[in-house]
């Protein structure tokens, strides 16, 4: 079902209605776990109540923002297990960097043929653990700067 639909920009229309839909959805917007019951209304009258988590609604939420400004948006699904080039998609770094990783045993694989495979939740808890890392590494490099008085305050 994911990526069936053909390459458009949103008309005038899509893109109003995805402003209105983004101010009305404001508050399920911040959810960041769990699940949120939405009512739907039919034009003939009729309620349905979804039941939605909060991660496809973090997901409605970043499409409905792109079409507002006149973006042409995909949904991509992400596979269990990533070949190198893949999971250095993901990370946002060369796949000679991936490979690095690999190699130095930063991140699991499992070998199937001559590819390694990465999978997907090795990936997502090594980014989440590098970018805390990263995020502790600039705290500290701000308190250095305060501390120093060199105008960061």
């Amino acid at each position: 079902m994911l990526n069936k639909d053909p390459l458009r920009l949103p008309s005038k229309d899509e893109m109003a209605a995805a402003t209105d839909s983004l101010l009305l959805m404001n508050g399920l917007l911040l959810a960041t776990s769990g699940v949120r019951d939405l009512t739907l209304l039919t034009e003939t009258g009729e309620r349905h109540t979804l039941s939605v988590p909060a991660l496809a609604l973090r997901l409605l939420g970043r499409v409905l923002s792109e079409m507002a400004v006149g973006h042409a948006t995909t949904v991509v699904a992400i596979p269990g297990e990533l070949n190198t080039k893949q999971a250095a998609d993901l990370l946002h770094v060369s796949r000679s960097h991936a490979s690095k990783l690999l190699d130095e045993g930063a991140l699991p694989y499992t070998r199937s043929g001559s590819r390694r495979l990465i999978k997907l939740a090795d990936l997502v808890s090594y980014k989440e653990h590098r970018d805390a890392a990263n995020l502790a590494a600039m705290d500290k490099i701000a308190a250095q700067a305060q501390a120093l008085k060199l105008g960061y305050e």
